[in-house]
């Protein structure tokens, strides 16, 4: 069975092409071509390692201050000045609370060491954190 000119150039028309996978129409509006897929991964994935590092410049505090009361229960619990900053700046978890006072937010951060945990309350506000309290559970 020989083609017609007809049949030849309908299969001609629908074979590769942008746009076409196999001859079918891709899913979707059309494929990308490799190379924008790629370029568009990297913007992606520098975007992504750029946040890590700003965010991680903006979220190490340069002060630290304590309230009284954060001084009056370190010394009753036995937690150094060296642990509370710690604990904040390598937490293992962190919840936000509420609104501080100071103009941040104020974290419950806590952190494993050995049997016990320590957690300590302290507001974040730009390059400043202030102490609120801590205790062991």
């Amino acid at each position: 069975m020989g083609d017609s000119g007809i049949y030849r150039k309908a299969r001609k028309g629908r074979e590769g092409g942008a746009g076409r996978i196999g001859g079918r129409k891709a899913v979707g509006g059309g494929r990308k071509s490799g190379v924008d897929a790629l370029g568009r991964l990297e913007r992606i994935r520098t975007a992504v390692v750029f946040l890590f590092a700003f965010s991680s410049v903006v979220s190490a505090p340069l002060d630290f201050h304590f309230t009284s009361h954060a001084k009056r229960r370190a010394v009753e619990r036995g937690i150094t000045e060296p642990l509370f900053i710690e604990v904040v700046t390598n937490c293992d978890h962190r919840k936000r609370q509420y609104r501080g006072t100071h103009g941040g937010f104020v974290y419950l951060f806590s952190k494993q060491f050995e049997q016990r945990q320590l957690h300590i309350v302290a507001e974040r506000y730009k390059q400043e954190c202030f102490f609120v309290t801590g205790y062991w559970t």
